[in-house]
Protein backbone atom coordinates (compact mmCIF):
# COMPACT_ATOMS: atom_id res chain seq x y z
CA UNK A 1 0.00 0.00 0.00
CA UNK A 2 1.23 3.63 -1.01
CA UNK A 3 2.38 5.58 1.57
CA UNK A 4 -0.05 8.78 2.23
CA UNK A 5 1.24 12.32 2.98
CA UNK A 6 -0.93 15.18 4.17
CA UNK A 7 1.10 17.39 2.59
CA UNK A 8 3.66 17.34 -0.44
CA UNK A 9 6.13 19.99 -0.19
CA UNK A 10 7.89 21.06 -3.89
CA UNK A 11 11.20 22.42 -3.40
CA UNK A 12 14.10 22.09 -0.77
CA UNK A 13 15.25 25.43 -0.51
CA UNK A 14 15.16 27.38 2.42
CA UNK A 15 11.41 27.96 2.64
CA UNK A 16 10.64 24.67 1.34
CA UNK A 17 12.93 22.80 4.28
CA UNK A 18 11.05 25.79 6.90
CA UNK A 19 7.60 24.42 5.31
CA UNK A 20 8.05 20.79 5.68
CA UNK A 21 10.25 21.08 9.31
CA UNK A 22 7.02 23.32 10.60
CA UNK A 23 4.74 21.09 9.40
CA UNK A 24 6.18 17.66 10.31
CA UNK A 25 6.54 19.61 13.96
CA UNK A 26 2.94 19.81 14.26
CA UNK A 27 2.20 16.40 13.41
CA UNK A 28 1.27 16.06 9.83
CA UNK A 29 2.67 13.69 7.40
CA UNK A 30 5.07 15.64 4.96
CA UNK A 31 7.15 14.59 2.01
CA UNK A 32 9.95 16.97 0.43
CA UNK A 33 10.62 16.92 -2.80
CA UNK A 34 13.53 18.48 -4.20
CA UNK A 35 14.99 17.65 -7.68
CA UNK A 36 19.25 18.29 -6.84
CA UNK A 37 20.80 15.86 -5.11
CA UNK A 38 21.49 18.35 -2.31
CA UNK A 39 18.93 20.41 -0.05
CA UNK A 40 19.51 24.44 0.32
CA UNK A 41 18.84 25.75 -3.32
CA UNK A 42 20.44 28.69 -3.69
CA UNK A 43 22.32 28.41 -1.05
CA UNK A 44 24.94 26.63 -1.60
CA UNK A 45 28.93 26.94 -0.61
CA UNK A 46 31.90 25.24 -2.45
CA UNK A 47 35.38 24.86 -2.21
CA UNK A 48 36.88 26.95 -5.04
CA UNK A 49 39.84 29.55 -5.36
CA UNK A 50 41.38 28.27 -2.09
CA UNK A 51 38.62 28.29 -0.07
CA UNK A 52 35.23 28.56 0.32
CA UNK A 53 33.12 30.32 -2.22
CA UNK A 54 29.24 30.93 -2.22
CA UNK A 55 27.75 29.96 -4.87
CA UNK A 56 23.93 31.60 -3.60
CA UNK A 57 22.42 32.90 -0.79
CA UNK A 58 25.88 34.46 0.51
CA UNK A 59 24.05 37.64 2.25
CA UNK A 60 22.70 37.65 5.11
CA UNK A 61 21.98 40.30 7.68
CA UNK A 62 20.36 40.72 10.96
CA UNK A 63 17.60 43.32 8.95
CA UNK A 64 16.60 39.65 6.91
CA UNK A 65 14.28 38.26 10.09
CA UNK A 66 12.53 35.36 8.86
CA UNK A 67 16.57 34.35 7.92
CA UNK A 68 18.10 35.40 11.24
CA UNK A 69 15.42 34.26 13.01
CA UNK A 70 16.23 30.53 11.68
CA UNK A 71 20.25 31.73 11.81
CA UNK A 72 19.59 32.07 15.51
CA UNK A 73 17.38 28.45 15.68
CA UNK A 74 20.44 26.45 14.98
CA UNK A 75 23.32 29.22 16.44
CA UNK A 76 24.56 29.89 12.83
CA UNK A 77 24.71 33.32 13.23
CA UNK A 78 28.06 32.99 15.36
CA UNK A 79 29.50 31.60 12.78
CA UNK A 80 28.93 34.36 9.81
CA UNK A 81 32.40 36.12 8.43
CA UNK A 82 32.12 39.79 6.64
CA UNK A 83 33.16 39.41 3.29
CA UNK A 84 37.08 39.51 2.43
CA UNK A 85 38.31 42.96 1.58
CA UNK A 86 40.42 43.03 -1.02
CA UNK A 87 44.17 44.27 -0.86
CA UNK A 88 43.48 46.40 -4.52
CA UNK A 89 39.64 47.01 -5.23
CA UNK A 90 39.78 47.36 -9.71
CA UNK A 91 36.76 49.49 -11.13
CA UNK A 92 35.20 50.56 -14.66
CA UNK A 93 34.23 54.00 -14.36
CA UNK A 94 34.12 56.61 -17.65
CA UNK A 95 35.70 54.60 -19.88
CA UNK A 96 38.76 53.72 -17.73
CA UNK A 97 40.03 51.50 -15.34
CA UNK A 98 40.40 52.81 -11.40
CA UNK A 99 42.20 51.31 -9.08
CA UNK A 100 42.19 51.78 -4.89
CA UNK A 101 44.52 50.50 -2.60
CA UNK A 102 43.22 48.79 0.80
CA UNK A 103 40.45 50.98 -0.32
CA UNK A 104 36.40 51.06 1.16
CA UNK A 105 34.84 49.66 -1.78
CA UNK A 106 31.83 50.90 -0.23
CA UNK A 107 32.72 54.60 -0.04
CA UNK A 108 32.68 54.67 -3.68
CA UNK A 109 29.20 54.15 -4.20
CA UNK A 110 27.44 55.27 -0.55
CA UNK A 111 27.50 59.11 -1.25
CA UNK A 112 25.41 58.30 -4.62
CA UNK A 113 23.03 55.84 -3.25
CA UNK A 114 22.54 58.38 -0.56
CA UNK A 115 21.14 60.71 -3.54
CA UNK A 116 19.06 57.60 -5.16
CA UNK A 117 17.60 56.46 -2.34
CA UNK A 118 17.75 59.21 0.04
CA UNK A 119 13.64 59.72 0.38
CA UNK A 120 12.70 56.02 0.82
CA UNK A 121 11.38 56.79 4.34
CA UNK A 122 9.72 59.77 3.00
CA UNK A 123 7.90 58.17 0.49
CA UNK A 124 7.36 54.83 3.07
CA UNK A 125 7.52 55.98 6.45
CA UNK A 126 5.52 52.45 7.19
CA UNK A 127 7.16 50.35 5.23
CA UNK A 128 4.93 47.78 6.44
CA UNK A 129 1.89 49.32 5.66
CA UNK A 130 0.93 48.68 2.06
CA UNK A 131 -2.13 50.37 2.16
CA UNK A 132 -0.48 54.03 2.27
CA UNK A 133 0.94 53.81 -1.23
CA UNK A 134 -1.24 53.87 -3.76
CA UNK A 135 -0.71 57.02 -5.32
CA UNK A 136 2.92 56.66 -5.84
CA UNK A 137 3.96 57.12 -9.05
CA UNK A 138 6.71 54.71 -10.35
CA UNK A 139 9.38 54.03 -12.52
CA UNK A 140 12.37 52.61 -13.14
CA UNK A 141 15.55 53.08 -11.61
CA UNK A 142 17.25 53.99 -14.93
CA UNK A 143 14.76 56.82 -14.99
CA UNK A 144 15.41 57.45 -11.31
CA UNK A 145 19.26 57.72 -12.13
CA UNK A 146 18.90 59.65 -15.06
CA UNK A 147 17.11 62.34 -13.29
CA UNK A 148 20.21 62.94 -10.70
CA UNK A 149 22.25 64.14 -13.91
CA UNK A 150 25.10 62.41 -12.31
CA UNK A 151 28.32 62.99 -14.33
CA UNK A 152 29.85 59.71 -16.02
CA UNK A 153 31.74 58.63 -13.70
CA UNK A 154 29.50 58.54 -11.20
CA UNK A 155 26.44 57.31 -12.84
CA UNK A 156 29.23 54.42 -14.17
CA UNK A 157 30.21 53.99 -10.63
CA UNK A 158 26.44 53.78 -9.15
CA UNK A 159 25.54 51.71 -12.15
CA UNK A 160 28.12 49.36 -11.81
CA UNK A 161 27.16 48.85 -8.01
CA UNK A 162 23.36 48.24 -8.48
CA UNK A 163 24.70 45.72 -11.12
CA UNK A 164 25.02 42.61 -8.27
CA UNK A 165 21.54 43.19 -7.58
CA UNK A 166 19.50 44.09 -10.89
CA UNK A 167 19.81 42.87 -14.39
CA UNK A 168 17.84 45.64 -15.90
CA UNK A 169 18.10 49.18 -14.67
CA UNK A 170 15.15 49.75 -17.15
CA UNK A 171 12.85 47.14 -16.10
CA UNK A 172 13.20 47.71 -12.06
CA UNK A 173 11.21 49.39 -9.82
CA UNK A 174 12.22 51.96 -8.61
CA UNK A 175 9.73 51.97 -6.08
CA UNK A 176 10.37 48.26 -5.18
CA UNK A 177 13.88 49.35 -4.24
CA UNK A 178 12.81 52.55 -1.99
CA UNK A 179 10.57 50.30 -0.18
CA UNK A 180 13.21 47.97 0.56
CA UNK A 181 15.57 50.39 1.58
CA UNK A 182 13.03 51.73 3.32
CA UNK A 183 11.83 48.83 5.40
CA UNK A 184 15.83 47.89 5.83
CA UNK A 185 18.13 49.92 5.87
CA UNK A 186 17.43 52.27 8.37
CA UNK A 187 17.56 56.24 9.18
CA UNK A 188 15.89 58.78 7.41
CA UNK A 189 18.77 60.43 5.53
CA UNK A 190 18.00 63.91 3.11
CA UNK A 191 15.75 64.34 0.25
CA UNK A 192 18.18 63.45 -3.13
CA UNK A 193 18.40 66.64 -5.24
CA UNK A 194 17.15 66.40 -8.75
CA UNK A 195 16.70 68.40 -11.21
Amino acid sequence: MAEVFDYIVVGGGMSGIIAARDLANAGHRVILLEARPRLGGRVFTDSALGGQLDMGGGYVHWTQASVWSELQRYGLDKTLKPPPSPETLYWLADGKVHQMENGNRHGLAEPLLKQMLGDARLLFPKPLDLNGVSDLQDESLKQRIDKLNLSSYDRDVLEGTLAGLVHDLSLHSALQMLHGVSAYMGQRTPKPKYS
